[in-house]
């Protein structure tokens, strides 16, 4: 089960990366802790011993039973969960998931910047780009950057700029930190509070 408190991990295994991707597309907009229990009983019903997550849920929408099983432990947003697990099926049949970069993320239907940077900074030890999460940002107006945005820019231009301002920012204040590292310490503060 992924524990959101120690996400950052560049040494998971292939059922582990995609329980990992599973959970940054499951977990936008909601509580990371409850996302994490509700994705591991999904899995728990869907995976058989010798299946990863990744051919559970392919199995699960060639036998009719992602939408039912998905319900069953409240995942919520099921639309766009279905279309986004079965978008993910596809690119992992065209390309192995290991190599996957942000644009192979991004071109998938419920994965948008902040999603693919969370699970490339997290799972890729020389990705460095920021994952603009309210927390982030809030972080940033709390070091007098008030025109921060609130929740994340979807002006790809604007979230660029956040992004260099949040790295730099991160690399002043945490020099001994890395990226994942500081993500991890101010999602923490700020989830607490």
């Amino acid at each position: 089960m992924i524990d959101p408190n120690n996400i950052t991990n560049y040494n998971r295994t292939q059922a582990e990366l995609e329980e990992f991707l599973l959970f940054a597309i499951v977990v936008a907009g909601k509580n990371s802790k409850v996302q994490a229990q509700k994705l591991n009983e999904y899995l728990n019903i869907s995976t058989r011993a010798d299946n990863t997550p990744f051919k559970a849920i392919q199995n699960d929408c060639h036998y009719g039973t992602l939408d039912t099983y998905l319900r069953s432990v409240k995942l919520g947003q099921y639309n766009r969960l279905i279309k986004t697990f079965h978008q993910v099926m596809i690119q992992n049949q065209v390309k192995p998931l290991n190599d996957w970069g942000f644009s192979d993320l991004v071109q998938i239907d419920g994965i948008g910047p902040k999603t693919a940077n969370f699970f490339l900074l997290h799972s890729q030890e020389d990705y460095n780009e920021a994952v603009l999460d309210t927390h982030i940002l809030k972080w940033i107006r709390s070091l007098g950057y008030d025109k921060a945005p609130i929740s994340t820019p979807n002006d790809p231009k604007k979230y660029r700029m956040w992004n260099m301002t949040f790295k730099h920012l991160a690399k002043t204040l945490y020099p001994h930190l890395t990226l994942a590292e500081a993500d991890l310490k101010i999602w923490t503060q700020y989830n607490k509070s």
